[in-house]
């Protein structure tokens, strides 16, 4: 399954993009503001990617890998994530530095809303941004979410952002 935008080709995650998401989650910048609020090893990389794959399994949605259409360059991930005890469908997104600062992760997020809302139908979404990360917490807005609420879990300050699926008039 693909999903395109006018710069980007989102397509699921598979084998072949294993060694280029476990740099994406070694890059020190990339990993501030994850859990853990560190680069990944290769053996923890192995497991999260492995996690992505059958969370497409069990839920039939997932993260998808980002790449640019014209050059095919690998930009990094966005996806839908909603492990049991996660409050809510979450949007995610993690791009290499090199990829920051030019609309990718929006326009990711804007296609990734829209399959939300209109294809799986679902009824509301939520991105869990760390306290600190100012970039992320401009994008969920820019995204149209909305600030919910503020949690801390484990010693870390998280801001819960919201968006509910249009409703239309009766």
């Amino acid at each position: 399954m693909q999903l395109h935008t006018p710069r980007l080709l989102l397509s699921a995650l598979d084998r072949s993009d294993l060694e280029t998401f476990t740099a994406l989650h070694a890059d020190v910048d990339v990993t501030r503001y994850l859990s853990p609020p560190r680069p990944l090893t290769g053996a923890e990389s192995f497991r999260l990617f492995a996690q992505i794959l059958g969370h497409w399994q069990l839920r039939g949605y997932g993260y998808w890998a980002i790449r640019h259409r014209q050059t095919h360059e690998w930009l990094g991930v966005a996806g839908l994530w909603f492990p049991v005890g996660w409050p809510d469908v979450e949007l995610g997104w993690r791009l290499f530095p090199s990829a920051w600062k030019q609309g990718y992760a929006r326009e990711a997020g804007e296609i990734l809303l829209e399959h939300a809302f209109h294809t799986l139908r679902l009824k509301r979404v939520v991105s869990i941004i760390h306290a600190q990360n100012a970039r992320s917490i401009a994008l969920a807005g820019r995204l149209g979410l909305r600030e919910e609420q503020k949690k801390v879990v484990a010693t870390t300050a998280l801001v819960i952002y919201a968006k509910e699926a249009a409703t239309s008039p009766a």
